[in-house]
């Protein structure tokens, strides 16, 4: 009977004991998978913004300094206080330089320089030509939409001898994509002030280089 009550104590503790065994060899085996799982993981993210971080200085590296547009187009000009209307020329070009206001918009500011011949059909309704020169300032938003703005100084060509002063808008289209050759298309106003207030709406179209 002593016997059989020692050997089921014996059984007892060695139960007891293997169950409080703080690490077996499966804990073991699966403490060691954790811990080279979290290893891995840690160093795919390491390894992830190391590439972000090299396409970021990538792309630093390819961001514009400096865009040169030459544009030109024919359009339609008025007198507010003159009678008649005349087809019109314009051509020139601006220099333009990157001014970052967010992600989403892409701003640029700079100069433009453009001849302007009021009348092209050589009924003489208007004689009035000019060069003008003077600060724009463009927005691209939306993947490509252009909008743009600017005052310039007119300085009389020919028997033109005044010197009026304008404002010139612009609505068109720029693609946004990373290229140093984009076309651009726009919907050209200008205002200019002289002796008669002259209005000239134009579809201009160029051609941007980024350096």
């Amino acid at each position: 009977m002593e016997l059989g009550t020692s050997q089921n104590q014996s059984t007892d503790r060695k139960k007891w004991d293997c169950s409080q065994q703080p690490f077996s060899a499966g804990r073991l085996a699966l403490v060691a998978a954790l811990l080279a799982g979290l290893a891995a993981n840690k160093a795919s993210a390491q390894e992830q913004e190391c590439a972000e971080r090299e396409a970021q200085t990538e792309a630093d590296g390819e961001r514009r300094v400096l865009f040169i547009r030459p544009h030109a187009g024919v359009g339609w000009a008025a007198g507010y206080n003159r009678s008649g209307d005349a087809l019109a020329l314009h051509a020139g070009g601006r220099i333009l330089f990157p001014a970052p206001i967010s992600p989403k918009v892409e701003a640029t500011f700079g100069l433009e320089a453009t001849y302007l011949q009021l009348d092209i059909t050589g009924r003489d309704i208007f004689s009035e030509r000019y060069a003008a020169v003077g600060v724009v300032l463009e927005l691209t938003v939306a993947g490509g939409f252009n909008l743009g703005i600017g005052t310039l100084g007119y300085v009389g060509v020919g028997e033109t001898d005044r010197n009026p002063f304008g404002v010139v808008t612009n609505l068109g289209w720029e693609p946004a994509w990373e290229s140093r050759v984009r076309p651009y298309i726009t919907l050209r106003t200008e205002w200019v002030f002289d002796q008669a207030t002259y209005n000239v709406l134009s579809l201009s179209v160029g051609v941007t280089f980024g350096i």
